[in-house]
């Protein structure tokens, strides 16, 4: 599905503010979890970061394998540290390839400064350049109207409604569903392609996307 290109963890992309990169062992930190009743607090967060860091393993072995492409924001600071995450999937009807999906978080403190609108352009700009995907879906929850800006601005067009399993799995909620097909994103020639870095040394293919890119 995804080329060699991306296959490697020193590939990225480059957009006005963020780097999209892959995740790492380091970006799982100590979080505040609910303690279970039959181990000490220090014992359920060992268990915590435990899951995570095999979470990551399992994402950077989809990458390397070309089968998903996980990235996760940082900004282009100092700071590098990641404030949200990105991905595509394919989609499959039979054994056939129906398209990627599209499936994106931010940090709360986040939210409303553009960010995610700059993150899904770039990482769809890449979809299209790098593979011979036909179309990306998304599927954003009626509760979220601000993912769903987010994907109008993008070009993403609303094609249904429907239920989806929670982020913290075992029920349901309500979702609208949209599309973004490659003839309307060749359509829109508004948008500059993300610079694509894949060597340690800061060379990159590409220039970076700049300030002319959607507004948020």
């Amino acid at each position: 599905m995804f080329p060699e290109i991306t296959r490697e963890d020193v590939f990225r992309l480059e957009t006005r503010r963020l780097w999209l990169r892959w995740p790492f062992a380091a970006d799982v930190v100590a979080a505040a979890v609910p303690g279970d009743a039959a181990l000490p607090e220090a014992d359920a967060a060992d268990r915590y970061r435990s899951d995570e860091v095999a979470k990551t393993e399992r994402l950077r072995q989809e990458n390397a394998e070309g089968s998903a492409l996980h990235l996760m924001l940082t900004g282009r600071g100092s700071d590098r540290r990641p404030f949200g995450a990105i991905a595509l999937s394919p989609i499959r009807e039979r054994i056939e390839n129906c398209g990627l999906l599209l499936q994106v978080s931010l940090a709360e403190d986040r939210r409303g400064s553009g960010l995610m609108t700059e993150a899904v352009q770039a990482v769809a700009d890449a979809a299209f350049m790098l593979t011979e995907t036909p179309l990306i879906a998304a599927s954003s929850r009626v509760l979220d109207p601000g993912f769903r800006r987010v994907l109008e601005k993008c070009g993403f067009a609303y094609c249904g409604t429907g239920l989806d399993t929670t982020a913290a799995g075992g029920s349901l909620a309500a979702s609208e569903r949209f599309r973004l097909d490659r003839k309307a994103w060749t359509s829109l020639k508004t948008w500059r392609i993300p610079g694509v870095v894949r060597h340690r040394d800061g060379g990159q293919a590409g220039s970076p996307a700049d300030s002319t890119m959607c507004p948020a």
